[in-house]
């Protein structure tokens, strides 16, 4: 019981996010726990599962839009009725996802994992209409992935990776490569970060970064490539994050620290 006690641990996590997007206002406000159970095998080999739910509320502020019954050949009449079969203009749901992914430490120069998970698991309803009226349920979203991190030598890392996405009858594939190269040389904090991402059928982003000791800056870019583009007027997005590395040390003196093998400068 006691090894058993000191190769597993459990991380506790929580999210709180608020976004308002669209002419009509479209606030969304989750709410989401976590909790993850993690298991060393063995010296090399981790397995963690995790889940995580929470209450999920989204409102609409429906005076700010316009519908096709409300157009009298002239203009848009907002006193006119929509037409709409809107019930109400709040919609709130308990959310439920869950995890599990599988970490192979082969050595220092090589670290592998894939994982899968579930989202929408309850399949919750989510909508402004009737629930009865219409087909309002979330469907359960299914998504897998693999990552592999190669040390090439003293100063090159490389880490490819493909992920994959399906809800209903929709479905995404993305590969990736990330590298790192060692600007100070053997055992140095100064890396240039550099990565390129293809979203199939749809988007190419190449990304780069540097980092200093446990400070990182990352700019990607997501440049279309399907149909899409025409009518963007070739406007893509654009990201930039800024990263603090660290660990959390625990208050208790008889704290313990796990660690695994794997690539790094």
């Amino acid at each position: 019981m006691k090894r058993k006690l000191e190769t597993s641990w459990l991380g506790i996590g929580g999210i709180l996010l608020n976004d308002v997007a669209g002419t009509g206002s479209l606030t969304s406000i989750k709410a989401f726990g976590n909790i993850a159970y993690h298991t060393m095998i063995d010296d090399n080999n981790l397995l963690s599962f995790g889940i995580s739910g929470g209450l999920v509320q989204k409102r609409i502020d429906y005076t700010k839009l316009t519908f096709d019954n409300q157009w009298n050949d002239k203009f848009f009449d907002i006193d006119a009725p929509s037409g709409e079969p809107f019930v109400t203009n709040n919609a709130s749901y308990i959310d439920l996802n869950a995890g599990i992914n599988y970490s192979w430490y082969a050595n220092d120069n090589f670290y592998f994992n894939l994982g899968i998970s579930a989202m929408h698991i309850n399949n919750p309803a989510e909508t402004f209409f009737n629930p009865s009226t219409v087909n309002a349920k979330l469907s359960s979203r299914y998504n897998g992935f693999i990552n592999a991190t190669i040390k090439l030598n003293d100063v090159a890392i490389l880490s490819p990776m493909v992920y994959y996405s399906s809800i209903s009858t929709s479905s995404e594939l993305v590969l990736g490569l990330n590298g790192q190269y060692n600007l100070s040389g053997e055992g140095g904090s100064t890396q240039l970060l550099y990565g390129v991402y293809y979203r199939n059928k749809d988007a190419i982003s190449p990304a780069l970064g540097f980092q200093l000791n446990s400070f990182q800056v990352m700019f990607n870019y997501d440049a279309t490539t399907s149909n899409l583009v025409n009518y963007s007027a070739f406007r893509s997005a654009y990201e930039l994050s800024i990263t603090w590395n660290g660990i959390y040390n625990r208050i208790d003196k008889n704290e313990r620290a796990m660690k695994c093998t794997s690539p790094r400068f």
